[in-house]
């Protein structure tokens, strides 16, 4: 992802308004030590002599001298007293986190190989645990001082965010069933801004829409600046809602499924050459497309396309469609969810190899005579031999429709639809009508 510029202004101004405090660490004993008592329970004493505002929002660098990692997360000031009796003499204050605890285990396993110890669980090498499930506190998607209605889990999931006329494609750092951190395509929305939402299931066609409203920023260990999001379920069948982003979490905390699915943006590779990788080295897999509004998807397994969709469009059709997409984020998960099968299942290089060759005739093709919205009529049954094509456009054409319903109702590529319409204008068969 593009690292957003923080917008001028209120919003800028308030990331910038953060006080920064620092906790260090001489070994991975004394952060298990202070991680037991009292990290796990979203809450730590921090030595400081400034003076800071009760539920005022800190940085807090967790400086790991032992293994050269400063891990930043925030917190806001829960009170001033002096709640430890070894450090009565110490002026400092009494820090709840509101990032999740899980980011800080990574960070200790990334450099050591171990997983900070639970007060239940045995310290042991990442591989041989479960799954890591984040603290109760998780990350907060609220604002300071209000209730946490509910679990955070480090589910990474496809969103579109809209706000009046900006629409975004991201991704969600976190997620519960009242809220989110999301991490949006080159747009940091402001404080207390609206946005409707729309969540993608990783594994089906299906989608949630939510509004949501931002109550704050927080700045990931990459650079990239996050949003914290609280939902808003008026309007909607909430029960619903919440069932939706339950199902969605569940999957996406599976640790086999988070180590396995990959999200990206398209525009970094293309689309093409990232259906080559993954059909070339992976014997099944499940690529979900989102363009704005726009979505897609395409399924292989044994080296064979069995499934191509956008829109109402399939196959090989809306393979070539989709090959041709220049930006949006794509979700590949390397099981072969869709049960539609294509009929013919062609070979996923040849599919791939056609679909290109095709994209670059329609490239190379005039369809300017031929706007979308202008509409098209028969103008006389034809008196000489036609070939299929021509004959199952006249077919489609015996009410009249547009140039867009005819390039997507029939089937075939879209460049030789344009090709056959082209010949049908010369034969005097169709005519182009008022624009619909």
């Amino acid at each position: 992802m593009v690292n957003p510029v923080v917008p001028s202004g209120a919003v800028g101004e308030e990331r910038e308004m953060f006080r920064r405090l620092r906790l260090d660490f001489q070994s991975l004993e004394a952060l298990q030590r202070e991680y037991k008592a009292y990290m796990e329970h979203g809450e730590l004493f921090v030595p400081t002599q400034q003076s800071l505002g009760l539920r005022e929002v800190v940085d807090l660098e967790l400086a790991l001298s032992f293994c050269g990692r400063v891990v930043v997360m925030q917190g806001e000031v829960h009170g001033y007293r002096d709640w430890r009796a070894e450090r009565a003499t110490q002026k400092g204050v009494s820090i709840r986190l509101l990032e999740p605890l899980e980011n800080l285990r990574l960070a200790v396993a990334d450099s050591t190989g171990i997983l900070l110890e639970s007060a239940d669980q045995p310290r042991v090498p990442p591989a041989q645990s479960e799954a890591p499930t984040p603290a109760a506190t998780g990350q907060s998607v609220i604002e300071p001082g209000k209730t946490r209605r509910s679990e955070r889990s480090l589910a990474r999931v496809t969103v579109t965010a809209a706000a009046g006329s900006i629409c975004c494609e991201g991704s969600t750092e976190d997620l519960s069933s009242t809220g989110a951190l999301l991490c949006l395509e080159d747009h940091v929305p402001a404080l207390r801004e609206t946005l409707d939402l729309t969540v993608f299931h990783p594994t089906t066609d299906s989608t949630q829409e939510v509004k949501a409203t931002v109550v704050r920023h927080a700045r990931l260990p990459s650079g990239e600046i996050a949003i914290g999001v609280e939902f808003d379920f008026s309007g909607t069948n909430e029960e619903q809602v919440r069932r939706f982003l339950d199902e969605v979490r569940a999957i996406e905390v599976d640790p086999r499924r988070r180590t396995e699915t990959i999200t990206g943006s398209i525009d970094v590779l293309g689309l093409p050459t990232l259906v080559q990788m993954f059909s070339a080295s992976v014997g099944e897999g499940t690529i979900t497309l989102v363009r704005g509004q726009d979505r897609g998807r395409i399924v292989f397994s044994g080296g064979s396309l069995r499934h191509a969709h956008t829109g109402d469009v399939l196959g090989l059709k809306a393979l070539c469609r989709l090959l041709g997409w220049q930006s949006g984020v794509f979700h590949f998960a390397p099981v072969a969810d869709d049960e539609e099968t294509s009929p013919d299942a062609p070979v996923m290089h040849k599919a791939l190899f056609e679909c290109i060759q095709k994209l670059d005739e329609l490239a190379r093709q005039d369809t300017s005579g031929f706007p979308p919205g202008q509409r098209i009529i028969r103008t006389e049954y034809p008196a000489n031999e036609l070939s299929d094509e021509e004959l199952e456009v006249l077919t489609f054409l015996k009410e009249g429709a547009s140039v867009q319903e005819v390039i997507d109702g029939v089937p075939g590529f879209d460049v030789d639809i344009y090709l056959t319409l082209e010949r049908l204008l010369e034969l005097n068969l169709i005519d182009l009508d008022i624009e619909l």
